[in-house]
């Protein structure tokens, strides 16, 4: 999870390495200029449109809607419906506008945290969905023969006596281990 923009966490949500996340659960909530002069732009729009509808209709009809455009430039910024609706509703900005998880999935990763400032090159979050997993497994180069990708195969952990998880051979790794003899593979 990335921010499109500059600003400073205000608030985390999402608070541990470990933590289930729904998808549109909130993660974080951030301040930044950018934002809130978005917001403002939003709102001038909205004030324009609602003190001259002859002003508004006659852009439209040229092709520029200021109050869409100024939507899209929010929701481009990944600013939900549901706080675009609040603003446009109250006519106030929101100084700190809350982020909500793309997807259902375990932070596996944290970086965020109250008072950091971020940017777009900064990792807030790693979600990892497990409904599906890798595992990367050692076959002996004389058993190679009998692999091919698509077919069935089945993991068994020791850890974990008697259960068995089912999958499909996705992969084929073009090396040998020269001193294991061994390929790796990839189920899915």
């Amino acid at each position: 999870i990335h921010s499109k923009f500059e600003g400073y966490i205000e608030h985390t949500f999402a608070n541990f390495v470990g933590q289930y996340v729904k998808k549109g659960d909130p993660l974080f909530s951030i301040y930044s200029p950018e934002l809130l002069a978005t917001q403002k732009e939003f709102l001038l729009a909205l004030k324009m449109r609602d003190e001259s509808p002859a002003l508004e209709a006659q852009m439209v009809s040229s092709g520029t809607n200021l109050v869409e455009s100024a939507r899209q430039r929010l929701q481009l910024l990944d600013v939900s419906d549901g706080e675009i609706n609040q603003v446009e509703k109250t006519r106030q900005p929101i100084k700190a506008l809350l982020f909500y998880s793309p997807y259902s999935g375990f932070v596996t990763a944290k970086m965020a945290s109250h008072g950091v400032k971020v940017s777009p090159n900064d990792a807030l979050y790693d979600i990892t969905d497990l409904s599906a997993v890798w595992v990367i497994a050692d076959v002996y180069e004389d058993s190679l023969a009998l692999i091919r990708e698509g077919q069935p195969a089945e993991v068994s952990l020791t850890f974990i006596p008697g259960r068995k998880w089912r999958g499909r051979i996705s992969y084929l790794f073009p090396m040998l281990d020269e001193k294991t003899r061994t390929a790796k593979i990839r189920l899915e």
